[in-house]
């Protein structure tokens, strides 16, 4: 933050928005005052629905129809922005404010080139005519860390990895070199080595343009390392602030302490049922039956797809074997494009392996077909990484939960609804939410729903694919451990998708590490993280972000 600049870049004074609910008015952010200066980052956390995102929301205009600010003032470089019109607002968006989304997969246009929908910000705002706006886009392709920035321009979106195009969406976002920068929640969905790489291009962009950063976050370890200041929000007022090192290190409001409490980290222990008595680090959390079969056993699986070209391949999985006992969980980590995920829908036969084999409680499933592979479906079932995009929002919560006991004929409806009843009892939800649908929940809510809706068949298997990234720290934690309580209790066994460490350290028995489709590391967890073998397992611990989290411990 620049000594020599009085006047914030911007300055939000006693900012409240409020939504229109069902004809009454919902407070959502309540007295807001802060200052972000030229240079200077400045980190907002807090819980889903504390107001982070609407505060961020009502700095640039873009609130929902539903929500309007109904006092205070926001200034943009002493300049009072409140109040102004959509087509008012277009002119500062994407010339003085510049902002990433969250989500890279809907954020850009999968019908127009990447280097078009850069070129497109700095023709809008006259910043550049056709040609130049064409060569322009390339060298901003360029800065933001793409070897071949000529080919990447010509590609379309579906053709990048996440974390490609979430770099994509910074370009975008600071193409005009903007006052401000807002970035909601940019690596929520990213593993931690592609998070640093857009950390780092963001804190490289401000350095580079002299632009203010407010980051809104729900990872604590992110706002510690990259942050100058934190907000802490809560029920829409701020309910702390101030630097980094004193308010993660020394903590006044109990809040504040309670979410550093709950951020959970590679040193966290690994989470126990309600009435669990621990054996050990690396114990399992559910019951292993000596004699039985292992739940799961890969052996040298390999998966193939077409690369372009008559018989060219690309090798997703190569040579993977693993076993998981039953009643464990299995983790499996790894970069983008690691091959995790794969893997993972080769185990629930939603792709075909290429060779190798899937056994699942003794049994070869992995060339089934017809009726034999609907009755793997009831055995088998996965909760998805977003809930929202994984829910109808047509139906109510009994008819979505109600969905997996129709489609399989199991009891009548009076049956159904006694099922569907003791479905939310067991993940902690009340029954009147049976009517309500997915727009009127939280995330956490959501993702309970569909835990329900997966466990509705009492499966012998769950794949978790990323199924608390989308959350933020507190909710979580719940959310892991109402997971683990419903292992010991129904006897689940889980293959845990993830890319955050902390979850993992948290979560699983046994932790296996994949890089370029081959599985490098395996073993209990508490053991691979304290003496990782592989070189690429010490990278990722290594990237992990929030060294000064907590006091300065290591997440």
């Amino acid at each position: 933050m620049s000594a020599v600049d009085p006047v914030p870049v911007l300055r939000v004074r006693e900012l409240s928005v409020a939504y229109r609910v069902r004809r009454r008015t919902v407070p959502a952010v309540r007295g807001v005052s802060f200052d972000v200066h030229r240079g200077e980052v400045v980190a907002v956390v807090g819980e889903s629905g504390s107001g982070k995102t609407t505060t961020a929301g009502a700095v640039t205009g873009l609130l929902p129809a539903t929500a309007s600010v109904s006092a205070g003032t926001v200034e943009l470089g002493g300049q009072d922005i409140t109040g102004w019109s959509d087509t008012r607002m277009e002119t500062v968006r994407g010339a003085r404010i510049g902002l990433v989304p969250q989500d890279p997969t809907v954020s850009l246009n999968p019908t127009k080139r990447i280097g078009e929908q850069i070129a497109e910000v700095l023709r809008i705002h006259g910043r550049a005519d056709r040609r130049a706006a064409a060569a322009a886009a390339v060298e901003i392709l360029r800065h933001s860390g793409f070897r071949d920035p000529e080919r990447r321009a010509a590609q379309y979106p579906h053709e990048l990895s996440g974390g490609m195009r979430q770099r994509v969406l910074i370009g975008i976002a600071t193409a005009c070199s903007p006052e401000l920068l807002i970035a909601d929640e940019p690596t929520s969905a990213l593993d931690v080595t592609v998070q640093r790489t857009v950390l780092d291009q963001l804190a490289a962009t401000a350095a580079r343009t002299g632009s203010a950063t407010l980051l809104v976050t729900h990872d604590l370890g992110v706002a510690g390392e990259r942050a100058d200041r934190i907000l802490v929000m809560r029920d829409g007022r701020i309910v702390e602030q101030g630097p980094v090192d004193e308010v993660l290190g020394e903590p006044r409001d109990p809040y504040t302490r309670q979410l550093i409490a709950a951020a959970p980290s590679t040193r966290s222990p690994r989470l126990r049922a309600a009435g669990a008595v621990a054996t050990g680090p690396g114990a399992p959390a559910g019951p292993v039956r000596p004699g039985e079969p292992p739940a799961v056993r890969i052996d040298r699986l390999t998966k193939d797809y077409p690369a372009g070209g008559r018989r060219a391949v690309f090798r997703a999985v190569d040579d993977v074997s693993l076993t998981i006992a039953p009643g464990t969980t299995f983790a499996l980590v790894g970069e983008s494009g690691s091959g995790k995920s794969t893997v993972a829908r080769c185990v629930a036969r939603l792709v075909e392996a290429s060779t190798g084999s899937v056994e699942l409680f003794g049994r070869d499933v992995t060339r089934l077909a017809g009726a034999e592979l609907r009755r793997l479906r009831a055995r088998v079932q996965l909760v998805h990484q977003n809930p929202f995009a994984a829910l109808n929002p047509r139906l109510d919560v009994q008819r979505i939960i109600a969905d997996p006991l129709r489609a399989f004929r199991t009891g009548d409806r009076r049956h159904r609804a006694t099922a569907v009843a003791e479905l939310l009892d067991d993940v902690g939800l009340p029954r009147s939410f049976g009517t309500r649908r997915p727009a009127e929940l939280s995330g956490g809510q959501r993702q309970r729903v569909a835990i329900a809706r997966a466990v509705a068949l009492r499966p012998d298997l769950l794949v978790l694919d990323e199924p608390v990234s989308a959350l933020d720290v507190s909710v979580q934690a719940q959310v892991l451990q109402l997971l683990v309580d419903l292992q010991a209790r129904l006897g689940l066994t889980y293959l845990l998708i993830s890319h955050d460490l902390g979850v993992v350290a948290q979560a699983s028995d046994t932790v296996g590490v994949m890089a370029g489709g081959r599985l490098v590391e395996t073993g209990p967890t508490a053991e691979v993280y304290r003496n990782p073998s592989s070189e690429h397992t010490r990278a990722l611990l290594d990237a992990i972000p929030g060294r000064r989290t907590a006091g300065g411990s290591t997440r």
